[in-house]
């Protein structure tokens, strides 16, 4: 439990020990993110009938030449699938670059700049929920109660790791520059 305590963004990180586990928090974050972003590439890899279903939906909405929109989602079948997979796998792969450079660094730029890219997913996500969407679309984005709830408590936890990844190498870093610019401690006297 005293561990979580570095979790608390009113606490202040005393020591360096306090600092590196902080630092070693946005660590475990970056790889959450990992994990969440693995799982949500299996899902959409599990639901691509549904998600062709809507891109055709929309393709016919255009009021399009009826040769055209079976072209169009001939195309869309495979080279969507394999960017929206494909691409969700590289976000995994570079999550996890990052946390194991954090575990070893323990900066707080790798931090920071999950933290940013963790808010500018939950700014898009609620953009999404808020902006107006065909039917098929609403039915297919809507996710289970549990599932969406899980979703918005993992980036929750993300956020406060992330949080005290930042602040741990904050820290971690204003100790050393202070132990490297403070003199030398006075050597003991030979006897």
């Amino acid at each position: 439990m005293s561990k979580l305590s570095v979790l608390n963004p009113f606490k202040s990180l005393l020591t360096e020990q306090e600092a590196s586990m902080a630092a070693r928090a946005g660590a475990v974050g970056a790889l959450l993110s990992a994990a969440s972003s693995a799982l949500a590439a299996i899902e959409l890899y599990l639901q691509k009938d549904s998600m062709l279903a809507v891109m055709r939906e929309g393709a016919n909405l255009q009021k399009a030449d009826p040769e055209v929109a079976r072209q169009a989602s001939a195309m869309m079948e495979s080279s969507v699938l394999f960017f929206a997979v494909g691409s969700s796998l590289v976000i995994v792969v570079i999550y996890l670059i990052f946390g194991l450079i954090q575990w070893r660094r323990r900066t707080k730029a790798i931090p920071f700049v999950m933290l940013f890219i963790a808010l500018l997913g939950i700014a898009m996500t609620v953009l999404g929920l808020l902006m107006p969407q065909p039917s098929t679309q609403q039915a297919a984005a809507v996710l289970p109660a549990w599932q969406l709830t899980f979703n918005w408590i993992v980036e929750i936890v993300i956020l406060a790791l992330l949080w005290a990844g930042v602040r741990g190498g904050d820290r971690l870093q204003k100790l050393r520059s202070s132990a490297a610019t403070s003199p030398n401690p006075p050597a003991s006297s030979a006897r």
